[in-house]
């Protein structure tokens, strides 16, 4: 699947890859710096994620002998790479699918000594938001949900003894950097980050006013 045709043949398939968790390690890690600052490769993979979703509810029954040749050819060709995706498909399970979203990393002049990570999500996976933190930033991506009409979604760590604090409103865009206070840096490593539903521009209060929509667990990579 490629959605943009400008986009060269192998990032489809690296794109591919991503969406069924296949690239390890350096590879991956590569990969997703790019996402940061290529949006037709960010929407390669939304597009793969969205369609292997799909494929999960579509698929109950043993397809027919000779069916995985030939959707080889008609979707991926012959190379080495693309066959590679189809069969991690089948040893991964389509439902990798459902759990892997767009996780952001950047190359910064001096690279930090560690990297914490968050999944903020709803229950029902209606708000998801990837979010990688460096040691002042943190970095975000949204890959499903978006704020109501006239509203906002703000967030906010809750650090160890509950209290939250605001990191800013998210934009509109699917990626964010947002700045993290000097003060609330030592709160980061195994605080929860939330996803509140405020009024346009955020909370007037310094604390959440609307129902709190996703959280997620900061964790060490």
């Amino acid at each position: 699947m490629n959605v943009d045709n400008t986009l060269p043949p192998d990032d489809a398939a690296l794109a591919a890859e991503y969406a069924m968790g296949l690239l390890q390690g350096a590879e991956r890690m590569g990969f997703e710096r790019r996402l940061l600052t290529n949006p037709t490769l960010l929407g390669e993979v939304r597009a793969w994620q969205e369609h292997l979703v799909k494929m999960t509810g579509e698929i109950s029954a043993r397809p027919p002998m000779g069916a995985k040749r030939r959707l080889e050819r008609r979707l991926f060709g012959t190379t080495r790479r693309e066959l590679r995706v189809w069969r991690g498909l089948g040893v991964g399970g389509l439902a990798l699918a459902t759990v892997l979203a767009v996780a952001l990393f950047f190359q910064p002049e001096v690279a930090p000594t560690s990297y914490h990570s968050a999944e903020i999500a709803a229950a029902d996976n209606s708000l998801r938001v990837l979010a990688l933190y460096d040691g002042t930033a943190l970095r975000m991506a949204r890959t499903h949900g978006q704020a109501a009409n006239d509203r906002s979604l703000e967030v906010w760590l809750i650090d160890a003894n509950g209290v939250p604090h605001s990191l800013g409103v998210l934009p509109e865009t699917d990626t964010a950097t947002h700045q993290v206070p000097e003060a609330l840096r030592p709160h980061m490593a195994g605080a929860t980050l939330a996803i509140s539903d405020e009024p346009a521009g955020g909370s007037t209060t310094g604390q959440p006013t609307g129902a709190v929509l996703a959280t997620g667990m900061v964790t060490s990579l």
